[in-house]
Formats: structure tokens, sequence, C-alpha cells
């Protein structure tokens, strides 16, 4: 529609809308199930007896005029325990501290 110059296009949910409503579409519709509850796979940590941190790293973003950034982010699962450090790279060596700073 683009391509062929239309100035109204409709979004992908009123084609397929459409395309229903016309049965276009087979009629067999994903089951959504909930997700499970925090540490199901772990009884003590579902009975919240532990507690579970994770950590994960963010790269590839970067400030306007281009000075690349990174961050260690970490979270606790049950508690209120967070972190997050900005580094222009991330190291073992900054990883450990941040490790350290956050427990």
């Amino acid at each position: 529609m683009l391509h062929r110059g239309d100035q109204v296009v409709p979004t992908s949910r009123t084609i397929t809308n459409i395309l229903k409503r016309n049965g276009m579409i087979d009629r067999r519709t994903r089951i959504r199930r909930p997700a499970p509850p925090p540490g199901w796979y772990l009884q003590n940590l579902q009975k919240k007896k532990v507690e579970l941190n994770t950590f994960d790293i963010i790269e590839g973003l970067y400030i306007h005029g281009g000075q690349e950034v990174q961050f260690l982010n970490g979270l606790s699962l049950h508690g209120d325990l967070l972190h997050s450090m900005a580094t222009s790279t991330v190291t073992t060596e900054n990883t450990i501290l941040a490790l350290i700073q956050h427990w």
C-alpha cells in the first residue's frame, strides 16, 4: 500500500481483523497460559526461604554524540536489592566490584 502511494494505511491489527471477518485466517488460536510464579522450580525460593539475585549486562547504548555506554544491572527476585552501574566497558574487575557493592 505504501509502494502504491496510498496516504492512509491501516495497521496490521486492522488488516488481521478484516481477514478474520472474511474467513481468510484459520480458526486456530494460541492458548495463552499464565507464567509460573517466580522461582517455581526451586522449592526454597518459591517459599521465599532463600533469595535469588539476577544480573544482566546491557550493551550497545549510545549517548548523544557517539559515546557507548554499558550497564550492569542486578535485581533480587523477592527482595528489594537493586543495582545498576554505568560504565564504558564491562570487565571482570568492575563486575566483581559491582557484585560486592550489591551484596
